[in-house]
């Protein structure tokens, strides 16, 4: 596969009088009604000038808006067009003295599920002062007792805090006093003090996963070298959100359709800093994942970890500020260019990386885009995406002919809270013809491919 574009423009169509781009080919287009939102969402919102739809478009029955779109709006933002705050993708290179067996793989999985926990924790994980620090953005505090140096963040968005606080009654204030209606039953509690402990290491959804990748080729020697990607390197996946404080803080600020809050306003400034508090959990949420991987590994393969890098930490549900526009990016990943890294001796060649996933058990390739697209807001699909939706998908396919398709070249672990039928392999998008499209229209550029060994699922 070329790791070269060759910039074809992006197929543009009219929605409620609003330009959408369109990323994909009519093979692309999952079999919903994403374009029918489109036009709602044109004629109910200030959309400045166009909608991005990315290769992995597609809708989800508990979203307003369909994955993969960027869309940006003026003067203010919804939450209805986007999900909690900063559900991302982050990503972990290790190197080994040694060759990974079948017994070395189930006991760093064991290590893990032993650790990581599914949606939320019965015991605090962190004490008050802790958590205090997360919520107000002071870094420096909590990350370096968690065993990183606070300069891992330069691979984080928005160095891994949306907004810093001057004290916690400024975050309580964001938050509402009694449960929001539109909460869902299954999060125990509304008061953020007693959730935030409870939902730090913690994989948040049932899409949601940890997934091992071992390299399968170096397509760009030059960035591969410059990123020090070698031979036998191995990739943790990261998979996870905001948990319960990102349910909070969605919900509590859930407008009608058509509503926005509005920049200067005193409705406005409370909400956007909630989503900002949010995000800066969804960071430390996924920073936590990074050092339980880190000390699963080291228990049980011990001095025969050499490297453990952070490659990555990017989020696809993220409210942007980009001037006087709000960008929503609902499944849509930021892939930064060389120009945002003058000063960090590798990123200032390459960008910053991001591994794609495909689905469960499938290929992934580490993309980057070194001098950006503007055209998409240099946003690029976080994944393969769907072609059938989940519950069209548990319907045609039963747990064990999802795993038999995977195959038994990858071991899956499973926590058997999901319904892995929805994981078919046949529900979700051709990843050789995704990444063609990436390559075709500039949004992205391949370093290298690497091919799954294991997974920790739902």
């Amino acid at each position: 596969m070329k790791s070269t574009p060759t910039r074809v423009a992006p197929q543009i169509e009219r929605y409620g009088g609003v330009d959408v781009l369109f990323f994909l080919e009519t093979s692309l287009i999952s079999k919903d009604t994403s374009q029918e939102h489109l036009t709602r969402i044109a004629n109910a919102y200030p959309v400045d000038e166009r909608m991005i739809a990315l290769p992995d478009l597609h809708f989800k029955v508990k979203n307003f808006v369909p994955s993969g779109m960027t869309i940006p709006i003026r003067g203010g933002f919804t939450s209805l067009l986007l999900g909690p705050n900063n559900d991302g993708i982050g990503s972990v290179k290790i190197r080994l003295s040694k060759s990974l067996s079948d017994s070395d793989i189930d006991n760093v999985f064991k290590a893990l599920k032993q650790r990581v926990v599914m949606f939320r924790r019965d015991e605090n994980l962190i004490n008050q002062n802790t958590l205090a620090d997360i919520f107000q953005g002071n870094v420096a505090d909590w990350v370096t007792p968690l065993g990183f140096d606070t300069s891992v963040l330069k691979r984080f968005e928005d160095q891994g805090v949306t907004k810093c606080f001057d004290n916690l009654d400024d975050v309580l204030v964001l938050f509402p006093d009694q449960r929001p209606a539109r909460l869902p039953d299954f999060v125990p509690g509304h008061d953020i003090l007693e959730r935030g402990p409870k939902t730090l290491g913690v994989l948040d959804g049932t899409s949601h996963f940890i997934e091992l990748f071992k390299l399968n080729e170096c397509m760009n020697p030059t960035v591969c070298s410059q990123l020090d990607v070698q031979t036998n390197d191995l990739m943790f996946m990261v998979h996870a959100g905001s948990g319960d404080i990102g349910l909070l803080s969605h919900r509590h600020y859930l407008l009608p359709f058509g509503a926005l809050y509005e920049e200067g306003t005193q409705h406005f400034q409370k909400a956007y800093d909630a989503f900002a508090v949010t995000a800066n959990y969804g960071f430390a949420n996924r920073l936590f994942l990074y050092a339980m991987i880190r000390d699963a590994l080291q228990e049980t393969l011990g001095n025969n970890l050499l490297d453990f890098e952070i490659i990555s930490d990017l989020p696809h549900d993220y409210l942007q500020k980009q001037g006087d526009t709000y960008l929503h990016r609902k499944g849509a990943t930021r892939l930064l260019s060389k120009l945002y890294y003058p000063d960090d001796e590798v990123l200032k060649q390459t960008g910053i990386p991001y591994l794609f996933p495909s689905r469960m058990g499938g290929s992934a390739y580490l993309i980057h885009h070194p001098e950006g697209q503007p055209v998409s807001f240099e946003t690029v699909s976080h994944g393969a995406g769907r072609l059938l939706s989940k519950n069209d998908a548990v319907e045609q396919f039963t747990a064990e002919s999802a795993l038999n398709a995977v195959g038994t070249a990858i071991k899956i672990f499973r926590y058997g809270q999901d319904e892995i039928g929805g994981q078919h392999p046949s529900a979700f998008k051709d990843m050789d013809v995704v990444m063609s499209i990436l390559q075709e229209y500039d949004l992205a550029r391949t370093i290298a491919k690497f091919e799954s060994v294991a997974a920790l699922k739902a």
